[in-house]
């Protein structure tokens, strides 16, 4: 009879290790997915900030040449001076879309972030609540109701 008790908790024992096993294992795959999408996130929005900078250098380049070719033409003053204006506020607006952009972008990660940080929080507090229930019922703890 000893026997086949100690038998019984040997297996209860190495079930609940291999529960307790495959919780832990579950909540490390938690995290590392986190940081992982964590890192796609921060990619994504690193690659759309460099994609309008670059949009908005060559959108200058371009509008500094066409200026230096009105420069270049005998003209009067004044259409000169015209096309200076249209380009410095076609620059300006540039300028003010690539900011504007920027601060959208940068408000969508946070909240993009915020989200997943709560999720994540929320998957882990779960499974750590499975790995206490498998630890208590590994060391025979009396459960709280």
């Amino acid at each position: 009879m000893a026997e086949r008790t100690t038998r019984e908790e040997v297996n209860r024992a190495n079930d609940t290790l291999q529960r307790l096993t495959k919780t832990t294992y579950e909540i490390n795959q938690t995290i590392t997915r986190g940081a992982v999408s964590a890192q796609e996130r921060n990619i994504r929005y690193t690659q759309n900030l460099l994609n309008h900078g670059i949009d908005m250098v060559k959108g200058q380049v371009e509008a500094s040449n066409q200026f230096m070719q009105q420069i270049a033409k005998p003209q009067e003053s004044n259409q000169t001076m015209e096309t200076l204006m249209d380009s410095a506020l076609a620059m300006q607006k540039r300028y003010v879309d690539f900011t504007q952009n920027i601060i959208e972008q940068s408000g969508e990660m946070f909240l993009e972030h915020a989200k997943a940080s709560r999720d994540l929080t929320q998957t882990l507090l779960e499974q750590t609540q499975a790995w206490q229930k498998t630890l208590q019922t590994l060391f025979l703890i009396p459960q709280a109701k």
